[in-house]
């Protein structure tokens, strides 16, 4: 039987510190923090005048810098991030990435890529045909994503294809966040730097092709560690810690004020005061002070509120993940971490929990093992709320679990067809409950082993009320 293809890591190892190395890095910031305090740092936005032209700002401003203009400018519009949550999904972003395979060179997209795309274009497209979706793909695929469409019936008014010539991934969420500015305008806006194959390339190709602006912010962030709910916007400690240590973001406080501005809600931190442990943390999902490196793999919005009037949050737990599957809770499941973030956001929200279930998994080819611990997610879906209506888009992980056993590279594996039904049945039911109309994706557990699944694989750039139009 053929091997089954690794999908690369989400985040990657290389950035993965041990605890020795993450102290080296956090005391060098609170060296840097120190030092810039007692610099004489000339306002970020100091000699900007938004009544005057660019290039007199710019010649006559030596510190001039387009990250912090871009910040300005997103200031002047008064930028929100576009909602994880309310709103018909209107206009929705997929990558595509390059793709060669030498045995059979005439197949341009990854098989697997093609279905987890496929599938989502029509469950969205069928649960409602007023939306539009912009793709980013290679020249030589254009063909193939065509009849994508086409064999679904979808007319060439609902999507648009645009060029890249760049080795992008299809993890579509994270090198940028979509706002919306006071006149409906999508901005894409990346961060400072986005450490991941050519993916910083992606928000420049798709406004130079498209109706959707592109600007650069100074600060740091990647898409999946940003939620918005209700009045708050949630973005994981981790990247509010990284931004520690830079001029102008000298102190935690003023990092969050500076989201704040970007974003335009409040912001809530999500994450512990002190890091997890490196020998817990080899067990979790690459994160310091959160037990996945994005905190779209177990919080999600809902647009729900409860009896009390708050905001539902539904955060994922991996006690009830064992329980779904009818197993014990092993010492590396780590509840307490998870536990922890629910207890956070109770404090602001009403808190539902979901299964999420930790898994290894082990490859052996070539002479080479590759062992990685993963999490089949519910939590990291796509979904919308308008018109009385809800949608949600869910992972499942039942449909290759006998490719899986059966694949000569795999030598270690946990999962059964009925162990993983079992908890796509549960999840489903825990959305259900919620009031949602549950669209069960394929399986997506190849996404998973590189620490991903659906919500991560796309952008929403447009949410539309139900009367308006795309």
């Amino acid at each position: 039987m053929k091997e089954i293809e690794i999908k690369p890591l989400r985040k990657p190892e290389s950035l993965i510190l041990s605890d020795e190395a993450y102290k080296r890095k956090k005391n060098l910031k609170k060296q840097s923090s120190k030092f810039l305090m007692n610099k004489n740092l000339q306002n970020r936005f100091s000699g900007l005048n938004e009544s005057q032209p660019i290039v007199e700002v710019f010649s006559n401003n030596k510190s001039f810098s387009f990250k912090n203009y871009g910040d300005y400018v997103c200031n002047l519009l008064k930028t929100n991030l576009i909602s994880d949550e309310n709103g018909r999904i209107a206009d929705i972003l997929l990558t595509v990435p390059p793709y060669f395979n030498r045995n059979n060179p005439s197949l341009l997209v990854d098989p697997s890529d093609k279905r987890h795309l496929s599938t989502l274009i029509r469950l969205m497209y069928q649960a409602d045909g007023d939306r539009h979706f912009t793709i980013l793909c290679r020249a030589n695929q254009i063909s193939e994503i065509e009849t994508w469409f086409s064999d679904l019936g979808i007319s060439n008014t609902k999507y648009s294809l645009n060029i890249s010539v760049f080795d992008y991934s299809i993890w579509a969420q994270d090198a940028y966040v979509a706002l919306e500015d006071q006149n409906k305008n999508t901005i894409i806006c990346e961060g400072v730097l986005f450490p991941r194959y050519d993916d910083h390339s992606i928000a420049d190709d798709i406004s130079a092709q498209t109706d959707n602006s592109a600007h650069q912010s100074y600060l740091y962030f990647q898409g999946g560690n940003i939620l918005e709910v209700g009045d708050y916007i949630l973005i994981g400690t981790d990247y509010i810690d990284e931004n520690l240590g830079r001029a102008h973001l000298e102190t935690e406080d003023k990092v969050l004020e500076t989201f704040k501005k970007l974003f335009g809600k409040p912001i809530i931190s999500l994450g512990r005061t002190t890091p997890i442990p490196a020998n817990h943390r080899q067990y979790l999902g690459g994160g310091y002070y959160q037990p996945i490196f994005h905190i779209d793999m177990y919080v999600t919005p809902t647009g729900k509120k409860a009896t009390n009037g708050k905001d539902i949050v539904v955060v994922a737990s991996p006690k009830l993940g064992r329980k779904a599957v009818e197993e014990q809770s092993k010492s590396t499941d780590y509840d307490v971490y998870f536990d922890e973030a629910a207890q956070q956001l109770s404090q602001y929200f009403e808190v539902v929990r979901i299964p999420i279930l930790p898994s290894k998994i082990t490859f052996s080819q070539q002479g080479q093992t590759n062992s990685r611990y993963y999490y089949l997610s519910f939590n990291n879906a796509v979904l919308e709320n308008y018109d009385g209506k809800s949608n949600i888009f869910l992972p499942t992980f039942t449909q290759d679990v006998t490719d899986y056993l059966n694949d000569s590279s795999v030598s270690y594996y946990e999962g059964t067809v009925a162990k993983r039904q079992k908890l796509d049945d549960t999840a489903t039911k825990v959305w259900e409950d919620l009031g949602f109309i549950v669209h069960p994706m394929d399986g997506l557990e190849d996404l998973a082993i590189g620490w991903g699944s659906v919500h991560c694989i796309t952008k929403t750039l447009k949410r539309k009320s139900a009367n308006e139009n795309v």
